[in-house]
C-alpha cells in the first residue's frame, strides 16, 4: 500500500502541481487548502498519514502550528515544510524545509529523504 501524504498550501495552484509530482511518484496523496480542515484527516478512522508536506505561511493558521496541532493527534507523522520566503518563522534548526520554487526531482527526494529518515529513527 502506498504511503500516505497530506499537502496543506493555501495556494490552489502550488497544491495541484504537488500533487501531481507526488501522485506519478506512487504515492497516495490527499490535499487541503485550508490548514484547519487538514486536522480533520487525524481524526479520520483507519487513515494514517505518513506525511504531512505543508506551506509554512498560510492565514489564520501557519504551518509550525498545523504541525505541532497534527503531531498532537498523530505523533508518528512526519513533517516537511515548504516556502517561499526566507525567514524560518516557527521552525526549529531540525525541521525539514524546502525552498520554494523546486524542481519536481528535489521535491520528490525530499519527500523520499525526509520518510526514510523517520523509518530508519525508528527502526534504531
Amino acid at each position: 500500500m502506498p504511503q500516505t501524504i497530506l499537502i496543506v498550501d493555501d495556494e490552489p495552484s502550488v497544491l495541484a502541481i504537488v500533487e501531481i509530482i507526488l501522485n506519478r511518484a506512487g504515492y497516495r496523496v490527499l490535499t487541503s487548502l485550508d490548514p484547519r480542515r487538514a486536522l480533520e484527516h487525524c481524526e479520520t478512522p483507519g487513515l494514517h498519514v505518513d506525511l504531512l508536506l505543508t506551506d509554512v505561511v498560510m492565514p489564520a493558521l501557519d504551518g509550525p502550528q498545523l504541525a505541532g496541532l497534527f503531531r498532537q493527534k498523530s505523533p508518528r507523522t512526519k513533517v516537511l515544510f515548504m516556502t517561499g520566503h526566507a525567514a524560518r518563522r516557527g521552525l526549529s534548526t531540525t525541521d525539514i524545509v524546502l525552498r520554494k520554487p523546486f524542481r519536481p526531482s528535489e521535491l520528490v527526494e525530499t519527500v523520499v529523504r525526509t520518510l526514510a529518515k523517520a523509518a530508519s529513527a525508528g527502526a534504531g
